[in-house]
């Protein structure tokens, strides 16, 4: 098999088979050890995980006797090379040949008759099995059955679109440090630099670029000129509304946009404490503020252990970006649609409990938290918000106006990953009474 579907198989079968995220630390080191173009195994990899559902689907239309769990990578093989035909630019006819010359090469030569055959059937036959994949949720919308259940469920007049939003590429949203340049004249330098962007209304530093490019690309990146950050995420500062010399808490804050955000929107003059329980996101905190010339405390330590850290002195301001299960950003991460469970929810909904109930008397009095999420879930968002809210004797929702973004709940504000083209999240704005 050649080095491009030899390691886009073994990433796959990391994935789907083992379970490990992407951007797991095991995978990178599987992609940077590898002799195959890492470009291209990336990007083959993340259009067979978009489109996963749908390729297994095909997949076991034309293979007519189940392969046995021990040859997996087979199906994985074929899979992958049902992506290439339909969602690459390669030749019908090579893709059929690194398939069949690859598995002869490999320690399953028995398959190559499989492989071609699959494949020739699937090239004569594709407008039918096409016609036939579309009976099939799960096949048409490329997501699991329980995930566009819920969907439906919960968003009954956008799931449809939040689905296909799911399955597009995400654009690219830069954030201007408005410390070091001015939006309009970093805007300028772009045009310079042949990429054409445009503002975000509600964001007063935010850029949409008209093509995604590598973040080094970027003019200035090196020196702290911008960041990347998507525009739903850039709300959560404005909305926190840092006042300079404040004391304020970013709780989960790795990878670090947002606490970089706080720092810009004050010139720098916060006492921001930025915690972060994962040793590599730690690492990945620091290195974002160093880049941006920003000084805050940065804490290897975990939110749930306050009296690890915490100093007595109550917080004016707290950002509580919880973990949770990414539903807002499967544009930017499919492999969480095949990662996670229905279970999973309410395991990410009591975690999040857990935080809020560790952080709230951090609090002062008439001071603000901030609660987000990267989810579009309820049961991480207003249904968990409105259990605090019971729980609590002494929080306010205060609501979020606004005209430029999202939709307005009883408790907080939706961000959907529709025709706003920013990733999904949730926000809830609370006061201390």
């Amino acid at each position: 098999m050649n080095a491009l579907l030899t390691e886009t198989v073994r990433c796959l079968d990391l994935v789907l088979v083992k379970g490990r995220a992407f951007d797991s630390e095991q995978l990178a080191h599987r992609l940077d050890n590898s002799d195959a173009p890492l470009n291209q195994v990336r990007f083959l990899c993340y259009q067979t995980l978009r489109w996963y559902s749908q390729l297994k689907y095909l997949c076991d239309l034309l293979i007519t006797k189940p392969l046995k769990a021990k040859d997996k990578e087979i199906e994985l093989l074929l899979i992958t090379s049902l992506c290439r035909l339909l969602y690459s630019d390669t030749p019908a006819y090579a893709v059929v040949s690194d398939a069949v010359e690859g598995v002869k090469k490999s320690k399953k030569p028995w398959a190559a008759p499989l492989i071609n055959g699959c494949l020739r059937n699937f090239i004569r036959q594709q407008d039918k099995l096409m016609r036939q994949m579309e009976q099939s949720p799960e096949a048409k919308f490329a997501h699991p059955k329980w995930w566009i259940e819920k969907l439906r469920q919960q968003w009954p007049e956008q799931w449809q679109a939040i689905l296909e939003a799911n399955n597009s590429r995400a654009p690219m949203f830069i954030r201007v440090n408005r410390n070091s340049i001015q939006t309009d004249e970093y805007q300028t330098r772009l045009a310079l630099a042949n990429t054409a962007s445009e503002k975000v209304a509600g964001l007063s530093a935010c850029l949409r670029l008209s093509k995604p490019c590598a973040a080094t690309e970027l003019p200035g990146f090196d020196l702290g000129l911008c960041s990347v950050q998507d525009a739903g995420a850039q709300f959560a500062a404005e909305l926190l509304a840092p006042v300079p010399g404040e004391s304020i808490l970013d709780a989960c804050a790795a990878p670090g946009g947002k606490a970089a955000h706080l720092l810009e929107l004050c010139a720098n003059q916060l006492e921001l404490i930025c915690l972060d329980a994962d040793q590599q996101r730690h690492q990945s905190l620091t290195e974002q503020l160093r880049r941006l010339q920003l000084t805050a405390t940065t804490l290897h330590a975990s939110a749930l252990k306050p009296e690890e850290w915490w100093s007595q002195r109550p917080f004016d301001r707290i950002l509580l970006d919880a973990p949770c299960s990414g539903s807002g950003v499967i544009r930017r991460h499919a492999d969480i649609k095949h990662l996670r469970r229905p279970t999973d929810l309410a395991n990410f909904a009591q975690q999040q409990k857990k935080l809020l109930d560790s952080v709230w008397p951090l609090l002062k009095r008439g001071g603000q938290l901030l609660y987000c999420t990267c989810s579009i879930f309820h049961e991480e968002g207003e249904s968990l918000m409105n259990e605090f809210l019971k729980d609590s004797t002494n929080a306010e929702i205060i609501p979020i106006e606004t005209q430029h973004w999202g939709i307005k709940q009883k408790l907080g504000r939706y961000i959907l990953p529709t025709k706003e083209g920013m990733d999904g999240f949730y926000y809830a704005r609370l006061k201390k009474n």
